[in-house]
């Protein structure tokens, strides 16, 4: 499965390990000498096309860490009702404490129907899988079903949409986990349906807070990385990061995630995860007009490239 999504082992000892250990995001140089994704020789994921954009101006943005009081990592999930005419229905809600869920969490919101007290919500799994044999037509055909069966959940009653590429096989492979969630955020903003619903990933191929990013940033307000969270429990199974215990070591996965999405929020001067939810803050390197136009509407790309082919 690591291999399915890429994984390597640099990034289990280099990113992955740290993480787990320390609680903080490793520190790094500030250049890279690695190719742009579009011209590298090697598969690189999606997410690696994008850059962060930042607030360019002479006194930082933000300073996340002694601007504490004004952060925020909490958000909320579910119909956000009329904006203009705010009600008591406009605070049924569920809160989430942290945009990165543990499976524990994720299994509670595929539930959620069951508790007595949210019976009105229901959340509703759509896989975000496609058949690799079909190759570029049975990518978009998949994107299209996706997109339509979350038209259909809606019309359905559902108010947690739960976007999930478990289950893969040689088969039937997962999409990137940022195409479909943009394109699930998209398709249902030109429908006029998007605040009816909280949109959640759960995705084996985001381990980086800069995929972390870019999945709130094109429209997920919590995101489930259980691919992380089971890479690191067989770590500490091999003694590789010298920690005992899993549990522990997922909470300090999580933290990290949390301080390094708030300072890439921070670079752009936005203080909650709420804001930065869908805001889109970045700049494509190398997507085709294609991709842009149908997918990820907005976001500005500067050098043509990649299509779902190359995808």
């Amino acid at each position: 499965r690591q291999q399915v999504f890429g994984y390597t082992t640099e990034e289990l000892k280099v990113i992955l390990e740290p993480m787990a250990r320390d609680g903080v995001e490793p520190t790094g140089s500030m250049g890279t000498d690695t190719p742009v994704a579009v011209l590298s020789d090697r598969p690189r994921l999606l997410f690696d096309y994008f850059q962060q954009l930042f607030a360019q101006v002479t006194n930082p943005p933000l300073d996340a860490i002694r601007e504490e009081l004004v952060t925020a990592l909490s958000g909320t999930l579910g119909p956000e009702r009329n904006l203009l005419a705010p009600g008591p229905d406009s605070c049924r809600q569920i809160a989430v404490s942290h945009p990165i869920l543990t499976n524990e969490e994720i299994l509670k919101l595929k539930e959620v129907a069951r508790h007595p007290e949210t019976q009105d919500f229901r959340a509703a799994v759509i896989p975000c899988l496609y058949r690799v044999a079909d190759g570029e037509e049975g990518l978009r055909r998949a994107l299209d079903e996706i997109r339509e069966q979350a038209s259909m959940e809606i019309a359905a009653g559902a108010q947690i949409l739960i976007l999930s590429d478990v289950g893969s096989t040689a088969e039937m492979a997962p999409i990137p986990s940022l195409l479909f969630t943009s394109a699930v955020h998209h398709h249902l903003i030109r429908e006029k349906s998007r605040t009816r619903v909280g949109l959640v990933v759960e995705v084996g191929d985001a381990r980086e807070c800069h995929h972390m990013c870019l999945l709130i940033g094109y429209g997920a307000a919590a995101i489930n990385p259980y691919m992380a969270f089971d890479t690191i429990e067989d770590m500490i199974a091999q003694g590789m990061t010298g920690m005992k215990d899993p549990v522990k070591a997922v909470g300090n996965y999580i933290k990290a995630c949390g301080k390094g999405i708030l300072k890439v929020m921070s670079k752009m001067g936005i203080s909650t995860v709420a804001s930065y939810t869908g805001a889109q803050i970045f700049e494509g390197i190398g997507q085709g007009q294609g991709i842009v136009d149908e997918y990820i509407a907005g976001t500005v790309s500067r050098i043509e490239g990649i299509g779902l082919a190359e995808v």
